[in-house]
């Protein structure tokens, strides 16, 4: 179906070469980071490479509300890390945020990160949520049905972890989004009068 293929090019060519990547470089600037600080993760909120990726992230997504909506989100999972563990690492980094937000990718890194998580693992459970975000979201809009849909999400484990390799192998400079049916199609939500979805 059209949907199935909207969702390998916005896996693959999206998710697997922008967010994934980002994702990785926020792990690794974390872990850096707090090797540096033994054991602790120091200064995250002004560690100057995160917030340099976190714009890089932001100037790669083409929207207003793909801009937004990752903002939001990602400030969102801070928010709730930073309760959830008490760290104050995530307690500063949440508050340096409020204002403008951190980009899901980055949050999503630098989460993991801290809590132990390896880079892989994080990288695939990221991965399963945006492909299963879409597919929950399709049932709202396109002749699909929840079976289906979870037919749709197991089918895709293999598009998983080849956009999963791409991205560990895809360094951030060479990080890239390529999906215009996307964009063209958040670029008309965004003047609509009625609408179903935030982004």
């Amino acid at each position: 179906s059209s949907f199935r293929g909207f969702l390998e090019s916005y896996t693959l060519r999206v998710l697997g070469t922008l967010e994934g990547p980002a994702l990785c470089r926020a792990f690794q600037l974390t872990l850096a980071a707090s090797l540096e600080q033994d054991d602790s993760a120091g200064n995250l909120a002004g560690n100057c490479e995160l917030l340099e990726l976190d714009r890089l992230v932001t100037a790669m997504r083409l929207t207003r509300e793909s801009r937004e909506g990752s903002k939001r989100t990602g400030k969102a999972l801070l928010r709730v890390a930073a309760e959830m563990t008490g760290r104050e690492d995530l307690a500063d980094l949440y508050a340096k945020s409020s204002k403008e937000g951190i980009n899901m990718p980055v949050a999503f890194g630098i989460v993991s990160a801290l809590l132990g998580a390896s880079m892989e693992e994080s990288l695939l459970a990221f991965l399963f949520n945006g492909v299963n975000g879409l597919v929950q979201s399709a049932v709202k809009l396109v002749p699909l049905g929840n079976s289906e849909a979870q037919k749709l999400v197991l089918a895709f484990y293999p598009v998983i972890d080849c956009a999963c390799s791409v991205a560990i192998s895809t360094p951030i400079e060479n990080a890239s989004a390529f999906c215009p049916a996307f964009d063209l199609a958040s670029i008309r939500h965004e003047t609509l009068a009625t609408r179903l979805y935030m982004s």
